[in-house]
C-alpha cells in the first residue's frame, strides 16, 4: 500500500528533518524522501509512506513514522489491519 501525505514545518526556518520508522518484522515502512528540508516555517511537503507486510494471516500491524531535527519530534502511529 503507498499513501500521499503532506507535512507541514512547525519548527523553525532552515530545518532539515530524518524519518525514523520503528515497525515489527512482518510490517515494513517505508518513507520518500528520506529528508525534509524546509526552507520557511508554515512550508508543507509531500511524502509517500508505502507499507508492506508478511502476515499470512489476517490480523493488526502496527508501527511508528517519526521526524526528528534536533530538538524537535513529531510521530505519527500507522495502523492497518489486514483482512483474509
Amino acid at each position: 500500500m503507498v499513501f500521499r501525505r503532506t507535512v507541514t514545518n512547525v519548527g523553525t526556518g532552515h530545518s532539515k528533518y530524518k524519518p525514523k520508522v520503528r515497525s515489527s518484522k512482518v510490517f515494513k515502512i517505508m518513507v520518500n524522501p528520506k529528508v525534509l528540508r524546509f526552507k520557511d516555517v508554515g512550508e508543507t511537503m509531500s511524502i509517500l509512506v508505502t507499507m508492506k507486510e508478511k502476515m499470512k494471516q489476517s490480523g493488526i500491524l502496527s508501527g511508528v513514522l517519526g521526524w526528528s531535527y534536533g530538538c524537535h519530534n513529531v510521530r505519527s502511529p500507522i495502523v492497518a489491519h489486514k483482512l483474509q
